[in-house]
């Protein structure tokens, strides 16, 4: 549970309401308003329930020349397509309970990392605190599904077995006698 993974989640299962992150305005936006990016975090809770983790998506508003506006929502309401959400799960669940608490506060911060790479940051500081850190995040370490978990920690495994061992296979080994 230490990395951000992407996942297919259904809407029905989702403890609170949809909250704004962080808006980015491409037409006016620079490379350095997006090297680091800070967010407050409220969200109002919608059930009683355990809580297994926090969920992100994007959805990105595409304004037409005839001045409509063309919609792209990644959200688990929005259906399956081949975007996904990413869950950062929680070492423990949490209770929620709306008869104490109605709403989930935090902060979210993403900062520049290297060669694309971001480094992420998620602290929930109510109803319970839960504090998460990811260092050096790109497309290729937030992974689909267990076993392209499992493939990204083989691949890692046989490089870092590679590095201190001239001898071991540099090719890599494929599962299930493939």
């Amino acid at each position: 549970f230490l990395w951000p993974e992407r996942q297919h989640l259904d809407a029905s299962n989702l403890a609170s309401g949809v909250a704004e992150v962080f808006s980015i305005d491409a037409y006016n936006a620079t490379k350095e308003s997006l090297l680091e990016i800070r967010s407050a975090l409220s969200y109002r809770l919608s059930r009683t329930c355990s809580c297994h983790g926090a969920a992100f998506w994007f959805e990105a508003l595409f304004e037409l020349s005839d001045g409509s506006v063309v919609t792209l929502d990644t959200g688990p309401k929005a259906g399956y397509n081949h975007w996904s959400q990413v869950i950062w799960y929680f070492e423990e669940p949490i209770d929620l309970d709306t008869a104490e608490t109605s709403s989930a506060e935090g902060h979210l911060s993403m900062d520049a990392g290297t060669g694309g790479a971001f480094n992420v940051e998620f602290y929930l500081t109510s109803p319970t605190p839960v504090y998460k850190v990811a260092q050096e995040q790109n497309p290729d370490t937030i992974y689909q599904d267990i076993f392209e978990r499992l493939e990204g920690e083989k691949a890692f495994a046989l490089k870092q077995a590679a590095e201190t061992a001239p001898d071991w296979p540099q090719a890599p080994v494929k599962w299930g006698g493939e």
